[in-house]
């Protein structure tokens, strides 16, 4: 790909702006006398320009290009028409024309071919993003970046709990502490620490069916998390008012199901083909396999 100021600019010919920031590209629109208007890419309105300043050149398109209107990338294989300018362009296994005014040079932008083409960035750049990168991951590996972020009376151990499940992988754990300790605290700790590190979008929570409606206060309430409550009504109401006719458990991000209905088909189907990143069982001792005979 290259560039040429001698270029006849034309109407539906690509131009580049150089001295704008960035090198913009944009598609001229118009051709007068000694102006042109072109309309840069991201812009709503035409800019004018002086056709004999050399302040806009034609871009000369050739290797790798990418199709605006569908996102295809092909590889030139040479013009076929000036006025309008159109180009022959392998895509898919086969040879199209595609107009100039939709084509876009595509180029590779992993390290090594930003090495070949010469496009490294400043020193000053290079330290800027390894500062900004240190600064991500220490957040994603500090101790425990939600505590703040959620309204209870924590205790020690709970602490201990949800950083040594956090910090662990993968985070399989019992949560066996004695009744009263706060083991849903523990559970909601660990749910809001996991999605403050951006591991835990899609989380499913399985309880008794007499708890359904605790949890989903609780987890509002003290972990400011909204979860959506799942069973047959909810799932009717889906089909009839929404129209949605999918599979009900990717409805939702956060969901809690009672253990009674989910352990039922096609429900225990259902939600087996969902890619949940955490599911939280409460009174976990009942969620057994039973086998007989070999």
């Amino acid at each position: 790909m290259g560039t040429i100021k001698e270029a006849p600019l034309i109407a539906g010919a690509l131009l580049r702006w150089p001295t704008g920031p960035g090198s913009p590209v944009g598609v001229i629109t118009a051709v007068y006398k000694q102006r042109v208007t072109v309309l840069l890419d991201g812009e709503e309105q035409s800019k004018l320009f002086a056709s004999g300043a050399g302040v806009v050149e034609r871009v000369v398109l050739s290797g790798m290009v990418k199709r605006q209107s569908t996102g295809d990338v092909g590889i030139v294989q040479g013009m076929t028409t000036k006025v309008p300018p159109r180009w022959q362009v392998f895509v898919h296994g086969r040879v199209i024309t595609v107009a100039e005014a939709d084509l876009r040079p595509h180029v590779l932008d992993d390290p090594r071919s930003r090495l070949a083409n010469g496009r490294v960035g400043t020193a000053r750049q290079f330290a800027l993003a390894v500062t900004s990168r240190r600064y991500e991951i220490e957040q994603l590996m500090n101790d425990l970046v939600s505590l703040g972020q959620s309204r209870v009376a924590l205790k020690p151990h709970q602490v201990s709990v949800v950083h040594r499940v956090v910090s662990d992988y993968p985070h399989r754990y019992l949560l066996c502490d004695e009744v009263g300790l706060g083991k849903t605290i523990e559970a909601g700790l660990v749910l809001k620490e996991l999605r403050a590190r951006g591991g835990a979008t899609r989380c499913l929570v399985i309880v008794p069916p007499n708890l359904v409606r605790q949890w989903q206060f609780e987890l509002r309430s003290k972990f400011n998390e909204t979860f959506s409550i799942l069973n047959s009504d909810t799932v009717r109401f889906l089909k009839t008012s929404q129209g949605f006719d999918g599979n009900p458990f990717e409805a939702f991000d956060s969901v809690i199901v009672s253990s009674g209905w989910i352990g039922s088909e096609p429900w225990s189907s259902l939600v087996a083909e969902v890619p949940w990143d955490m599911v939280i069982v409460d009174e976990a001792h009942h969620a057994r396999v039973r086998m007989s005979g070999n």
